[in-house]
């Protein structure tokens, strides 16, 4: 598994011309757009003034070594490594150069309020996660088993609507990335596996095949035609049905396919109807194939779909995955000044978002005059990709605020690649038996108690 730290690399000019939007059509800047290309360029945090010298330093006593990767890597274990005391220094320069670079940058001015037409999404953490809580352990075992056990850690209860609609007007999904602070950051499928823990690779989900096949299932969940199968109009997949039956429902084949349908229309993959899609079913037939289906590529795709028709105005509610959209949204970008960023390995990352430090983060962004001041200065590579797909490229730090250099994968990396793709599988295996380790102690606790009571 590895980790690679740095800043954002500047975007180039769009082909059209600067005041263009990705579909070709002009777009007036707005007054928080004008300002912020007008300030003076932010002063470098603590990371980024140790990793200029650590590289410096690192490149001088190993000439043999060509490029910046090794040297990155270093750095970031080495700034890992560091006491507090040790990272005063960097600290305390990167303070001094913020608290000079406010004294003297004007504040920016709040834009003029304006009535704005609220988000409508059927994207619904709070549902989803009130149904988590009434789980048994034998059904988050189930769950485990269907590949879908990382959405058991989600902890968000809010979408936060507003941070969501600003992400999907800067979200662009010709080039599937996101316009922010005067960069692009692009989305790939790796970004869903690591963001929210669905497997990358496997199979394409299917959402196609004969009616037969599923026509037994749609009965069940009350989704078949309306004339009893005479007629194409049919209706979707009831969440609250889904609700009722998670609850009474043992854990066996039904459940698991329930409990997909449920993640997939309250917060994976939700219609603009709050429903779950019937089509759903073709890839949820046989539960043992759940887990061999590429779910992270599948829920991309839907996302970006959503997106755009969200842009083309052809739908009020907007359906897609957004609690991912806001997950990458604060992966990706800090609040301006000192910052003493850890690289951290712990995936998904989902499980590090709860209310209290969502919470937080908005805090930050409302004092510095909202997300369009938040400053994209991470990106981090955790090596997660799917057979036939191409290593994301690496940003390496350069030492000025907001300028990067992209490295391309080359064949000389190969060898590494497959080790460090190894060593991937295997700590997330040990990271699966780590998070089942209570549930199978709980297991054993309700059998023998079982085993007692029958006695």
């Amino acid at each position: 598994m590895e980790l690679v730290v740095g800043i954002v690399a500047p975007d180039q000019p769009p082909e059209t011309s600067p005041t263009c939007n990705s579909f070709g059509k002009k777009a007036s800047l707005s007054p928080s757009d004008s300002t912020s290309s007008q300030l003076p360029p932010r002063p470098l945090n603590s990371w980024v003034l140790f990793s200029r010298d650590f590289i410096k330093s690192y490149k001088a006593d190993h000439p043999e070594i060509h490029g910046l990767r090794s040297a990155t890597m270093a750095a970031a274990e080495a700034w890992k490594a560091m006491s507090l005391e040790e990272k005063s220094s960097y600290n305390n320069q990167a303070k001094d150069a913020w608290e000079q670079y406010k004294s003297k940058t004007p504040r920016p001015p709040s834009p003029p309020k304006s009535k704005r037409e609220i988000l409508q999404t059927r994207c619904s953490p709070g549902r989803f996660l009130s149904v988590l809580k009434k789980l048994t352990v034998e059904q988050k075992v189930a769950v485990e088993n269907v590949g879908f056990g990382s959405l058991l850690g989600i902890r968000c209860e809010t979408l936060r609507r507003g941070l969501c609609q600003w992400l999907l007007e800067r979200f662009d999904p010709a080039r599937c990335c996101l316009h922010i602070d005067g960069k692009r950051i692009y989305i790939t499928v790796r970004d869903v596996e690591l963001v929210m823990g669905l497997p990358s690779s496997g199979h394409k989900v299917v959402t196609s095949g004969p009616d037969g096949a599923i026509a037994e299932m749609r009965r069940y969940y009350s989704a078949a035609p309306d004339d009893g199968g005479n007629s194409s109009i049919s209706t979707g997949i009831s969440l609250g049905l889904l609700e009722k039956q998670l609850e009474t429902q043992e854990a066996g084949d039904e459940f698991k396919r329930s409990f997909a349908l449920f993640a997939l229309g309250t917060i994976l993959c939700p219609t603009a109807k709050g429903e779950a899609s019937p089509k759903f079913l073709h890839s949820l037939r046989k539960t043992d194939d759940i887990p061999k289906y590429n779910w992270a590529q599948f829920v991309l795709d839907r996302l970006l779909r959503e997106t755009s028709r969200f842009h083309q105005g052809k739908q009020r509610a907007v359906g897609g995955c957004l609690l991912f959209l806001k997950f990458f949204f604060y992966e990706h970008t800090t609040i301006g000044g000192p910052s003493t960023f850890v690289p951290n390995l712990n995936v998904p990352r989902l499980l590090a978002w709860g209310e209290m430090e969502i919470s937080e983060r908005e805090r930050k962004y409302r004092e510095i005059g909202g997300y369009d001041f938040a400053e994209v200065v991470v990106e981090m590579d955790m090596g997660i990709q799917g057979p036939g797909q191409t290593s994301q490229e690496d940003i390496i730090p350069t030492g000025t605020a907001d300028v990067g250099v992209r490295r391309h994968p080359t064949p000389e990396y190969g060898a590494i690649d497959d080790v460090l793709e190894r060593l991937k599988n295997i700590e997330a295996q040990i990271q699966s038996l780590k998070g089942l380790e209570s549930q199978i102690q709980e297991l054993k606790d309700l059998i023998c108690k079982k085993f007692n009571e029958q006695r």
